[in-house]
């Protein structure tokens, strides 16, 4: 069951993936893939998601015998729900989306029900073009919010066989720009990457 969910896949409109500049941490990069990675090709909007919390920590390989894990769940699908992020639009436009539109959590049977933002479903749901697919499992074991985006950036642009970033744009999609010395983002970023 475990190693069957950690091979569904994650798919994503190109859009977000390319064009979209947010600030997660790695946990709440993690929750989003689970989460993504539930989504069938006939799923319809206002879809409700649900999961059991120790599944996914069984799937993404937290610790749930610490009695903490509840609190970390609570506070990165928090997290997500409170968040949002500019999208540049074919226009130029900037448009702000959301992640999550609502999250129902019961302690007591250790289930999860989450729903999309409705902007965002039109990046997740009916995709038959533009868009990239990997496997959960593919990004279960980096450590580096970073490692994790980079991957998702270039499996985005894997059928152009080759694609050239600006160190600058690179660091604006990989809410990075606190790296102003490039030594230091070659080592802390690009390298982990890298190696992850």
């Amino acid at each position: 069951m475990i190693s069957t969910q950690r091979s569904y896949k994650v798919v994503k409109a190109n859009e977000i993936i390319q064009k979209a500049r947010y600030e997660l941490n790695l946990t709440e990069l993690k929750t989003l893939a689970y989460i993504f990675s539930m989504i069938k090709p006939n799923d319809t909007i206002d879809q409700i998601y649900t999961f059991s919390i120790n599944e996914y920590c069984k799937v993404c390989g937290i610790d749930n015998t610490s009695g903490k894990h509840y609190a970390t769940i609570k506070q990165s699908l928090k997290a997500l729900r409170d968040k949002s992020f500019f999208l540049m639009k074919e226009d130029g436009t900037e448009t702000t989306v959301g992640w999550l539109d609502k999250v129902w959590l019961n302690k007591g049977s250790g289930k999860v029900k989450v729903r999309l933002d409705e902007d965002m479903e039109q990046y997740l749901i009916g995709l038959f073009e533009n868009y990239t697919q990997y496997e959960l499992l593919s990004t279960l074991p980096m450590r580096s919010q970073y490692s994790f985006r980079i991957y998702e950036l270039l499996k985005s642009y894997a059928f152009t066989k080759r694609h050239t970033f600006d160190i600058e744009e690179l660091k604006r999609l990989l809410a990075a720009e606190n790296y102003v010395n490039f030594k230091d983002f070659r080592k802390k970023v690009i390298e982990i990457a890298i190696k992850e």
